[in-house]
């Protein structure tokens, strides 16, 4: 059965990092990986859309069939390039051809994203024999990190420049314009501090095979406390806390939350 995925730039294209390479993976049960230096992606949850009409930002969509991956322009602004040539048919505001993309072939998106094409399942990486304490630990300290660094309320990426009261910054991925305060109220809302905490622990599933449905909940208790703490020295120093300062600051939570 062939399944469509839109590429729609959500993650990692929306980081707007310069040239970077990601294996498209191909995965038993026609499933895809994105696999890059930021860690593997999902199509159809982090990179793409799948099963919903072609928008504004879609610039290609994969077809996932028996016999491989196949790729499709949507029109366009910059085209896309498979092995240094423009994709067969491609004019810009009109679909190319359906094109069949090998193992070992390359896919430039726009002018800054490009696909190597690896089909078949990822190298299996036997996760690390660790103490689920030195575990939780490792979890604990990304939630925090990820928590503190204020993210753009706009796209959430992280903001670690020193920054004061009322001043305002330029996010370096999504380019939006947005102060310490309303980061600070973006992070409040359980929507984005949802996305961190998930970031976190699906980066620690990644790293030591731990289970999501095990830690979430636990997580979020956490979160809030570190998240208060944040925002108390905020009130009360008028600036963010240093990590140091910080870790010095929630070490007694940690330890309460590794002790339950």
């Amino acid at each position: 059965m062939e399944q469509v995925f839109y590429l729609e730039f959500i993650c990692p294209s929306r980081i707007r990092v310069p040239i970077n390479t990601y294996a498209i993976i191909r995965k038993e049960g026609f499933s895809v990986i994105v696999e890059s230096d930021f860690g593997p992606y999902v199509v159809g949850a982090d990179v793409t859309v799948s099963r919903r009409t072609q928008s504004r930002e879609g610039h290609a969509k994969i077809f996932v069939k028996q016999d491989g991956l196949y790729i499709q322009d949507l029109g366009s602004k910059n085209g896309t390039v498979i092995d240094g040539n423009i994709i067969k048919g491609w004019q810009r505001g009109k679909p190319s051809d359906i094109v069949k993309v090998e193992p070992g072939q390359n896919i430039l998106i726009g002018v800054s994203t490009c696909f190597k094409i690896a089909v078949g399942p990822p190298p299996i990486i036997e996760p690390k024999e660790e103490k689920m304490e030195e575990i939780l630990e490792g979890v604990l300290s990304e939630v925090r990190v990820k928590l503190l660094s204020i993210p753009c309320p706009e796209c959430g990426a992280p903001q670690y420049k020193p920054v004061l009261p009322g001043e305002r910054v330029l996010c370096e991925y999504c380019r939006s314009i947005y102060s310490i305060e309303e980061g600070l109220s973006a992070l409040s809302e359980e929507r984005l501090k949802r996305r961190i905490i998930l970031n976190a622990i699906e980066d620690a599933i990644k790293k030591y095979d731990a289970r999501l449905n095990a830690l979430i909940n636990d997580l979020c208790d956490y979160a809030e406390r570190v998240l208060s703490e944040t925002l108390l020295f905020y009130e009360t120093q008028r600036r963010l806390p240093t990590k140091e300062e910080l870790d010095r600051k929630v070490e007694e939570e940690t330890k309460k939350f590794l002790r339950a």
